[in-house]
C-alpha cells in the first residue's frame, strides 16, 4: 500500500479510542465537542468515528483485533472520563494553557488540539491518499524536515502538538501514537567479493539515513573499522584471506568465528556477539557488521545486531545456496529455544546482502542439494518456468554447484520469487504464505532429527515436508499422476531425502498442531494446486495425513529408503491407516 494511503480496518473502534479520536475526526466539518456536557455519550461518538481510518501503511488499524465495548460500558467510560477531565483542568487551568496558539476556552476540547493537527489528520475517506494542508508549520512539514534529518521543529522547548493525536491527550488522558517503518535494503550480487580490488565489503551507511542506506564504494577507507562474524568452517577456508582483504585497505577488522550450526542456534551464540561488539566498541551507525557464513550464522548475527542498541546495522555475506536464496534476503531473525526451531527472533531489516556465487564452489554436494530445495519451494507453488529448469538441469546444477548460466538464471528466479512473496509482508501481518510451502511439519521434523543418529539439513526436512504435501494435494485431486511423479522425481533428482527414520504420523502432526498455534490457529497450509500454483487449507485431518504418510513411505521405500521400508510396515498395521486407504 502506498505510504501514505487510508486504510479502513474491518472492525469498529472502540469507545475509549473513539472517544479521543472522534474530535480529530470532526474538526473539517466544524463540529465542536464538550468533554463536560452530560449530553456527550458513546452513540456520538461512534458515529462521529464511523469510517475507522488508519494512517499506518500496510498495517491493519491499531484497534481491529479489540472487541467493542457495549454502549452501556461506553456512556459509562464516557461520562466517568469528562467529570475526570473537568476535575484536572480546574486542578490545574495552567497546564492547558502551556501551547501559545490555543485558541478558546478550555473547556472546548476543540480548542485543545493543536491546529497543526487538523492539517496533518484531516481524513479522506476516498480512494485517494489524505492530502495535508500546505505550509511551513504544519505537521507534514515537520514530518519531512525530520526524515531529512532536521529536527528543530521537535528538539525545542515547549509542546508543539506534532503527534498524531495532537494534544487531546491533554484533555482525556488518552494519547495517540502513529508511525510508520520504512524499509530499503538491495540483495546484490558481487563478484570476487574478497579481491583487494573490490571495496563492496567496504560499503557503510549513507550518514543520516533513514531507513539506513548502504553507501558507495569509498574512495578512502583507511580509519574504517569492521567487526565480521563469520561461520567457522568459512573462517577456515577464507580466513585468512579476509584479513589480507582488510589489512590491504587499512581497515581495523576483528574476526569472530563461531560453530554456527543447527545444534549450536541457542541465545549463547547472540550473547558471544553481542560481548564482541561491547569488546570491539562499533559506533552506531559508521560501523555496520558484517555477517559471513550460511543461514544460521545469517540469523544469529542478525538477531545480535538488531538486539545491540536495539538496531546496529548489518551487512549479509551468504555462503551457502540456502543462504542465497532463502536466509539472506529477509528481514527474519531467529534463535532456537528448546527443542523448537526458530521460536525466539525478530525481524532486523539488513543494510544490504552481498551475493557472491563463487564462494558456493567449496560447499559439498549434499549442502548444494539442502539449498536447491528452496529453489524447488518455490518452483512448486509460484514458479512453473523455474520448475522445468529444475527438471531439466537437476543432474548439472548440482553438478556444477550452480556455477553456470542454468544455475545463475535459477537463483536469480529464486530470489526474485521470494522478494516478491516478502516484501508486501515482510513483518507477517498476512499468515497465509506462500513461502511456508514446506514449512509446515519440517520444524518440527528437523528439530527431531537432531536427536537421531542421522541429523536433517534444513533444506531436508523441507524437502520431506513438500513430499509429504505432495501427497496430500494429490489425495484431493489438486495434482495429477504425472504432476505427483514429476515433484516427487525431481526431489530425487536433486539428491533430496523423502523420508527420514523420524518420520511418523504422529510427529506429523505434532508438527501440524505447532504450526496451527504459529499461524493463529488455522493450518493456513499451502498445497500444490497444480505446477506453478498453491491453495491454503485449513481441514486437514490425522486419517488424510497417515494415508499420504502411508502413500509417500511406500514411493520412498521403492526408492531405495530402507527406513521407509520399515515405516511401510508399520503404518499398515494400524487400523487408522487401513480405513483411510479404503476410504481413498
Amino acid at each position: 500500500m502506498p505510504a501514505g494511503k487510508i486504510c479502513h480496518s474491518s472492525r469498529s473502534m472502540p469507545a475509549r479510542f473513539s472517544a479521543v479520536q472522534s474530535p480529530a475526526a470532526n474538526f473539517n466539518k466544524g463540529a465542536s465537542i464538550h468533554p463536560t456536557n452530560s449530553s456527550l455519550h458513546a452513540a456520538t461518538l461512534k458515529k462521529q468515528c464511523n469510517a475507522r481510518p488508519c494512517l499506518v501503511a500496510c498495517q491493519p488499524a491499531p484497534w481491529a483485533a479489540e472487541p467493542c465495548l457495549a454502549d452501556a460500558t461506553d456512556a459509562a467510560f464516557v461520562a466517568d472520563a469528562a467529570a475526570a477531565n473537568t476535575q484536572l483542568m480546574e486542578a490545574f487551568p495552567d497546564s492547558f494553557q502551556e501551547l501559545s496558539s490555543l485558541p478558546g476556552p478550555t473547556e472546548d476540547l476543540s480548542a485543545l488540539l493543536h491546529p497543526l493537527t487538523h492539517q496533518q489528520h484531516h481524513f479522506n475517506h476516498s480512494s485517494a491518499p489524505a492530502q495535508p494542508l500546505p505550509g511551513p508549520g504544519s505537521a507534514a512539514a515537520a514530518a519531512a524536515a525530520a526524515a531529512a534529518g532536521d529536527t528543530s521543529l521537535h528538539n525545542r522547548p515547549g509542546l508543539n502538538g506534532l503527534t498524531v493525536g495532537g494534544t487531546s491527550g491533554l484533555a482525556t488522558g488518552c494519547f495517540s501514537v502513529s508511525a510508520t517503518m520504512p524499509v530499503h535494503y538491495t540483495v546484490q550480487e558481487v563478484s570476487g567479493i574478497f579481491e583487494p580490488h573490490n571495496k563492496a565489503l567496504l560499503r557503510g551507511v549513507v550518514p543520516g539515513s533513514f531507513p539506513f542506506a548502504l553507501g558507495p564504494e569509498p574512495a578512502v577507507t583507511t580509519g574504517l573499522r569492521r567487526l565480521v562474524v563469520i561461520d567457522s568452517n568459512v573462517g577456515r577456508i577464507y580466513g585468512q584471506q579476509i584479513r589480507a582483504y582488510f589489512a590491504h585497505h587499512g581497515v581495523e577488522a576483528q574476526l569472530l568465528p563461531l560453530p554456527t550450526c543447527e545444534e549450536n542456534k541457542h541465545f549463547g551464540l547472540v550473547e558471544q556477539i553481542a560481548e564482541a561488539i561491547e569488546g570491539f566498541k562499533i559506533n552506531r551507525r559508521s560501523d555496520p557488521i558484517i555477517a559471513i557464513g550460511g543461514g544460521v550464522c545469517l540469523d544469529v548475527a542478525g538477531l545480535a545486531a538488531n538486539l545491540y542498541r536495539r538496531n546496529t546495522a548489518i551487512i549479509k555475506v551468504p555462503t551457502t545456496v540456502m543462504a542465497v536464496v532463502d536466509a539472506s534476503v529477509g528481514i527474519k531473525t531467529a534463535v532456537n529455544f528448546g527443542d523448537k526451531k526458530n521460536k525466539l527472533g525478530t525481524y532486523c531489516p539488513p543494510l544490504g546482502v552481498l551475493c557472491d556465487v563463487s564462494l558456493l564452489t567449496t560447499l559439498d554436494a549434499r549442502h548444494i542439494s539442502n539449498g536447491a530445495a528452496e529453489m524447488l519451494k518455490m518452483a512448486c507453488i509460484k514458479d512453473a518456468p523455474l520448475f522445468d529448469l529444475l527438471e531439466g538441469n537437476a543432474q548439472q546444477l548440482v553438478a556444477s554447484k550452480f556455477q553456470s548460466p542454468a544455475g545463475a538464471a535459477a537463483i536469480r528466479r529464486s530470489i526474485q520469487g521470494m522478494l516478491e512473496e516478502l516484501e508486501y509482508n515482510l513483518w507477517e501481518a498476512h499468515l497465509a504464505r506462500l513461502v511456508d510451502y514446506g514449512h509446515t511439519i519440517s520444524p518440527e521434523l528437523e528439530m527431531a532429527a537432531l536427536r537421531s543418529p542421522s541429523m536433517l539439513l534444513h533444506g531436508e526436512a523441507v524437502a520431506i515436508d513438500m513430499a509429504l504435501t505432495t501427497e496430500l494435494a494429490w489425495g484431493r485431486g489438486l495434482l495429477s499422476d504425472e504432476q505427483r511423479g514429476r515433484v516427487l522425481g525431481l526431489l530425487c533428482c536433486l539428491r533430496l531425502p523423502l523420508w527420514h527414520e523420524a518420520c511418523s504420523v504422529k510427529l506429523f502432526m505434532k508438527g501440524l498442531e505447532d504450526m496451527t498455534r504459529t499461524r493463529d490457529g488455522l493450518q493456513r497450509t499451502p498445497l500444490m494446486n497444480g505446477i506453478g500454483a498453491a491453495v491454503f487449507v485449513n481441514d486437514i485431518s490425522e486419517q488424510e495425513m497417515a494415508a499420504a504418510a502411508t502413500s509417500l513411505a511406500g514411493y520412498a521405500a521403492e526408492h531405495g529408503c530402507a527406513a521407509a521400508a520399515e515405516a511401510v510396515a508399520k503404518m499398515k498395521s494400524s487400523l487408522a491407516v487401513k480405513g483411510a486407504m479404503a476410504a481413498r
